[in-house]
């Protein structure tokens, strides 16, 4: 799993994501807005005070459409905290949008190159149900090449 210093520093130098990134917080400590449309946080579910535990993916795409949720592990965001269910409806125009199927390998730290992957195709303009559609339910492993490959490819250089 990557740290949050790992992130940010991938997330500031690469060109799709750096204008759009507009946090990367733990669960205790996500603000009530976002600062700007289109934008994206990366959230631990871990507190503050914790060690990070596991990452998720929050999308905004403009003040009249739904807020995006991704968790690799299928989990729904009210899973995490119903503070963040409510910061994703009052962003997201009164609706969240999220993926209900577990698709990292539960053996695995990759969350954080699964949700990199979706953000840098959210970034790109890519549809959150085409990114979602690019993943297994069932071939897990699939999706872990894919976003190891992808992420090496075209946010690590």
């Amino acid at each position: 799993m990557l740290s949050n210093y790992q992130l940010l520093y991938i997330l500031s130098k690469h060109e799709c994501t750096r204008n759009l990134l507009d946090g990367i917080y733990s669960i205790d400590m996500i603000p009530n807005d976002v600062n700007k449309f289109p934008s994206f946080w990366f959230v631990n579910s871990a507190k503050s005070y914790e060690s990070g535990e596991h990452w998720v993916s929050c999308f905004f795409p403009s003040p009249n459409s739904p807020a995006e949720f991704f968790c690799s592990l299928g989990n729904k965001p009210s899973e995490y905290s119903s503070k963040l269910m409510s910061i994703l409806k009052h962003n997201g125009n009164g609706q969240v949008t999220y993926n209900l199927c577990a698709v990292q390998a539960a053996d695995t730290l990759t969350c954080s190159y699964f949700c990199l992957y979706v953000i840098d195709m959210r970034c790109r303009g890519v549809a959150y149900s085409d990114c979602l559609n690019n993943f297994s339910c069932s071939d897990k492993e699939h999706n872990e090449q894919l976003v190891s490959k992808y992420v090496q490819i075209h946010m690590r250089n």
